[in-house]
């Protein structure tokens, strides 16, 4: 098949990525951090021996949050704010889970008393192996039980016993990215610079499909245009 007639992989790629994490903004976040102001906002409870943000391994922007288990050692983040939680209020965050084996478990915990205790777990995530997610997934908490109460929250990294994988490199270890506090996840629109004509036709082709799948099966059946004729001809 020729060029003219190839779906870009490249826009392809960029359209599932738009619908995963960009879009019109919401109204409702109560709290965000993408750690892209270093820690003013969270409180360290890494190791010294590898930064808690990080550059390599990122969802959106510049940076993003790595947690790792060196010396099988717990290690952690707080977001240094109060939340008070409404009826409608849910966490979501990017993360992905890279090397890790089921004893080392990505949570998410919280606090009613101001970070003195955090005996809540409300996300737990174990690790399978190496080499673990190849992608950023979208997480979503829903707070509803915790309606009018003040929240702290904190990504804990928990080794339970046995083995680990204590490495910090970007092979290891969890990655968070996009933390939101709100009714529904803000996005954002990804900035694609300047599409040439034939890339904004692929994207046109797209989202008509999307529109209505079957009335546009039906146009490309039905469709005397040469150069689609052609491609038919070229799968035959």
């Amino acid at each position: 098949m020729g060029s003219g007639n190839t779906l870009s992989i490249g826009i392809l790629w960029f359209l599932a990525s738009w619908q995963s994490f960009s879009g019109t903004l919401s109204g409702a976040l109560l709290w965000s951090e993408d750690a892209e102001n270093g820690t003013a906002f969270v409180i360290d409870g890494t190791d010294a021996s590898y930064p808690l943000i990080q550059s390599n391994v990122v969802a959106r922007g510049n940076h993003a949050f790595h947690l790792a288990n060196p010396g099988f050692q717990d290690n952690w983040f707080t977001i240094d704010r109060t939340i008070q939680i409404q009826p409608d209020t849910k966490l979501f965050f990017l993360s992905r889970l890279r090397a890790a084996t089921s004893n080392q478990v990505a949570r998410v915990q919280v606090s009613t008393n101001g970070g003195g205790t955090w005996g809540t777990n409300i996300f737990g995530q174990p690790g399978t192996g190496f080499p673990g997610e190849g992608n950023y997934s979208l997480r979503e908490v829903n707070l509803a039980t915790f309606a009018n109460q003040d929240l702290r929250f904190r990504f804990y990294f928990d080794f339970t016993s046995g083995s680990a994988y204590t490495e910090s490199s970007d092979q290891e270890g969890w990655f968070v990215d996009g933390i939101q506090i709100g009714s529904s996840f803000e996005k954002i629109p990804y900035s694609i610079g300047n599409p040439s004509n034939q890339a904004q036709l692929y994207l046109e082709y797209i989202n008509r499909a999307r529109a209505d799948a079957g009335a546009e099966a039906t146009r490309l059946a039905n469709s005397t245009n040469p150069d689609v004729l052609s491609a038919y001809s070229f799968l035959e």
